[in-house]
């Protein structure tokens, strides 16, 4: 985790690179080389998050049983059948219509 915080500065990329190299069991030495290397000034670096939201596990479980694929091409399905299609067919399944918008919650 310190190595992906480090690396969002442009200055330090190279340097967390090169440490990650170094085996986890020593810590230590991982912990002298930040030390030593990076300057005890103050900088904000703003931690990039993921903005692609996920669907839920049981979502795509439901729609692969019924397909009988992988949970990759329900995914797939699911942008393929839109809303009413996957509203339809969970319908069918014999779920209640509180879990369905439970899961096609946004």
């Amino acid at each position: 985790m310190i190595h992906r915080y480090i690396s969002m500065n442009m200055n330090y990329i190279e340097l967390a690179n090169y440490i990650q190299t170094i085996p986890y069991d020593k810590k230590q030495q991982t912990y002298l080389i930040y030390k030593e290397m990076v300057p005890r000034n103050k900088m904000f670096l703003k931690y990039v998050k993921s903005k692609v939201k996920k669907r839920p596990f049981t979502l795509l479980d439901y729609i692969a049983k019924h397909f009988e694929c992988s949970l990759g091409e329900a995914e797939e399905y699911i942008d393929i059948l839109r809303e009413n299609g996957v509203r339809s067919i969970l319908y069918k399944m014999g779920i209640e219509d509180k879990e369905i918008d439970k899961l096609l919650k946004k």
